[in-house]
């Protein structure tokens, strides 16, 4: 599938807008606007959000393109609160943050229903615009109880506008009173060598659970399992 920067930034500022809009109302999106909402991409690939904004030199022809896009999304951001930290949890999430086509989830959705797996409880935990849940609603999987997290904290804003049951938070504040409580976890989570710090992992006398807090998707695996009933 082709990504094209200069769009998914484009749909990325308007539904970050929009999303701003819908939580200052406090108010649920509506169908026109959950369209907007669902094409936010996420930060992932866009390396362009790395280069200093003052410096052309460290701009290639390529990477210009797609500055106006990117000032366009700073202009937008310095009148909201928290500027510098929100800046910096996109660049935090530009390694790791890509999105699965609904097509796929859809697929996923298709098989569970297909041998009529019962999902009381679901949890997604990365879940970026809650893509999974999303899709498996459209299916109809009878899933009564669902937390959505999300870390980076301008996508929460587009997965709080879009779903309720979310929050911005990330997968090491589940805690031990939730082992073995869900039917699903279904998930594209982060993947790469970044160590993650989560107590009841990292000083687990669990060998295996220790050492799976060096790998943000390993730890991400691990916990999920534990999670599950």
């Amino acid at each position: 599938m082709s990504y094209h920067k200069k769009q998914a930034l484009q749909d990325n500022l308007e539904g970050l807008k929009l999303a701003y809009q819908i939580l200052e109302e406090k108010r649920v999106a509506t169908l026109s606007e959950k369209e907007i909402l669902l094409k936010f991409k996420g930060w992932g690939g866009l390396k362009e959000l790395l280069l200093p904004s003052d410096d052309l030199s460290a701009w290639s022809m390529e990477s210009l393109k797609v500055k106006p896009q990117i000032q366009a999304l700073h202009e937008m951001l310095s009148t909201k609160k928290d500027y510098e930290k929100t800046i910096e949890s996109i660049k935090n999430s530009i390694l790791t943050s890509f999105y699965t086509s609904p097509q796929l989830i859809q697929s996923i959705g298709k098989i569970l229903l297909d041998n009529s797996v019962s999902v009381n409880t679901f949890l997604d935990p990365s879940a970026g615009s809650g893509l999974f849940y999303n899709e498996f609603q459209k299916l109809g999987l009878p899933i009564k109880e669902h937390l959505l997290l999300e870390k980076d904290d301008l996508t929460a804003n587009i997965l709080k506008a879009l779903h309720s049951g979310s929050v911005n938070q990330p997968f090491e504040s589940i805690g031990n009173s939730k082992i073995g409580y869900y039917d699903l976890i279904s998930s594209n989570i982060p993947f790469g060598d970044f160590k993650v710090f989560d107590s009841a992992y990292n000083l687990n006398k669990n060998k295996v659970k220790r050492q799976a807090t060096n790998h943000i998707h390993n730890y991400f695996l691990t916990k999920s399992l534990d999670l599950l009933k």
